[in-house]
């Protein structure tokens, strides 16, 4: 099959008989970066959360043959994936938000976390500490997290 995803598929009545063949491709993907803005995730636990905003500019548009060929062969594993607290505060005071609109996030986070009845601290804790197992990767050379100071690093490169 052609990298392009064109599949078929055909539809059976319930007498078994065929009666529809339908068609499914992609030819392009659209490449977008959006914003990012105070979040309200719960796996949150220290810092202010993240999210992406509505707001996207649009990068490019290509063919899916041409993504698929330019791509890199591995992706991030999803240790590589968490943002630090420091990363966090770094990336939204750098999208525009106040360095005390960000901290006021900050600190009504930590009071949920903190005005949790207990039952439900430690389910939260329970379901929390089961999520970031799970997120937890071997850290291989396809898959190294960058340190904060590799991440200030390049976050004044992209301001010069």
């Amino acid at each position: 099959m052609p990298s392009s995803c064109t599949q078929h598929a055909t539809v059976f009545n319930t007498d078994g008989s065929n009666t529809d063949k339908r068609r499914i491709s992609f030819a392009t993907v659209s490449i977008r970066e959006y914003d990012q803005t105070i979040g309200d995730s719960p796996f949150c636990l220290n810092g202010a959360p993240i999210t992406l905003d509505w707001s996207f500019q649009e990068i490019e548009t290509i063919s899916v043959d041409q993504y698929e060929h330019s791509r890199q062969p591995f992706r991030r594993c999803r240790g590589n994936l968490i943002l630090e607290a420091q990363e966090r505060r770094m990336l939204l005071v750098e999208s525009g938000l106040s360095l005390s609109v960000v901290i006021r996030a900050e600190n009504r986070r930590k009071h949920d976390c903190i005005s949790l009845k207990p039952a439900a601290a430690r389910k939260e804790d329970r379901s929390c500490t089961a999520s970031v197992k799970e997120l937890k990767c071997k850290r291989t050379p396809t898959c190294q997290r960058r340190s904060f100071p590799q991440l200030q690093k390049q976050m004044a490169s992209r301001a010069a």
